[in-house]
């Protein structure tokens, strides 16, 4: 979580974004390429609006979570 204030900056100063069209076509993308820090990322979608839970914070790594260790272009997959 040593990114963290990177993060922020990025996410809330730097980055164009929705959370209410996640499938803008013209949004930035947050690449991470160590994924042992993606919880970073799913806290970050849960501050800045995306359809991140608290619950799905608590169930980080955890099987069949929409928090899996290593995210990939699929996850989190969509809400139920």
């Amino acid at each position: 979580m040593a990114l963290a204030p990177l993060g922020v900056t990025l996410w809330g100063r730097v980055m164009r974004h929705d959370p209410t069209d996640p499938g803008w076509s013209d949004r930035d993308r947050f690449i991470m390429s160590n994924g042992h820090a993606c919880i970073l990322q799913y806290a970050l979608a849960h501050e800045f609006g995306y359809d991140m839970t608290p619950d799905d914070l608590r169930a980080f790594r955890q099987p069949h979570s929409r928090t899996p260790g290593h995210p990939n272009e699929v996850s989190p997959p969509p809400s139920k």
